[in-house]
Order: structure tokens, then sequence, then C-alpha cells
């Protein structure tokens, strides 16, 4: 019989926190992401007296992927870019420790923006952008992420 009380208790406790936020055992977080990105591509100018260029184009059909950091990455969602390098991502994850925000939320942009016109990349490989992203506030909207001569965002190659 005390088995039974001992977990109708922990059953109540576990649905109640669940309408009180403070008390929440593992609240749901919701990511709201959207944005665009773009290719920042130099133009190497061939009269030393003109100055190099940077010319901004939209990346279309890129793949973005959120994911929390941890000890096992977890994805929690993906979507692609529109020919305008417009995009929106939802993801709902719970936060694992009793109401602490320990999420380290990332993108990763899969992408062929090499950023320099006298390099190129072979058709059968990708560029991998690492874009780091706070735990709070849950909801990102308008990111400008700009991507290939000038980042600072960590890219790979991939073949």
């Amino acid at each position: 019989m005390n088995k039974i009380k001992i977990f109708l208790i922990i059953f109540l406790v576990i649905n109640l926190s669940s309408y009180i936020y403070p008390f929440k055992i593992f609240p749901q977080l919701n990511y709201k992401i959207s944005g665009k990105l773009e290719c920042m591509t130099f133009i190497p100018s061939n009269i030393s007296i003109i100055p190099s260029q940077v010319r901004v184009t939209p990346i279309s059909n890129a793949q973005i992927q959120l994911w929390d950091e941890d000890d096992g990455d977890d994805f929690l969602g993906e979507t692609t870019s529109l020919n305008d390098g417009t995009f929106k991502l939802n993801a709902k994850t719970s936060s694992e420790f009793f109401g602490i925000a320990d999420l380290e939320p990332y993108l990763l942009i899969k992408h062929k923006c090499i950023g320099n016109l006298e390099e190129k990349i072979e058709q059968e490989c990708w560029l991998i952008s690492r874009y780091d992203l706070s735990a709070l506030p849950e909801e990102k909207y308008n990111l400008g992420i700009r991507l290939g001569a000038g980042s600072r965002l960590r890219t790979n190659r991939i073949c």
C-alpha cells in the first residue's frame, strides 16, 4: 500500500509541476528562429589603385540545423533556406535539470558560399559553418548571417 501512495505522490508532483512554471521539473523550451543567409564574395581588383570589393548575394538551398551542445550533441530540428536566403526554424525541447536552462544551442549551416571567386569548391563538397546562439531568450528573430569572405564563423569543408 505504501508503494502505491509513494507512486501517486510522485505522479501528482510531476504532473502538477507542469502547470506551475517555477516548480516545473522539465520545462518545455520553444525556439522560433528566422533569418537570412547571405554570401559575401571577395572580388579582387586587377588595378592596384582600385580597392577590392565584396559582393553580397542570398544563399538558397542551404540546410540549417539546430543542435544543443552537450556530451552527445542533440539534434533539435532543421530547415532549408529559400531562394531569397530567408529561413524559419521552429523546435521544442525540454530542459534536463529541474527548470534550469542548460541548453547551449547552435546552428549548423551546410552551404556552398566559398567567399572567393579565385577559389572553386568541388560539386560534391559542402561547407559547414557553425553559428552559436545564446540559451535565452528562447525566440530568435531576423538573424542576419553572412558567410564567405570576412565571416568570423567556424567553417569546415566536407567532401
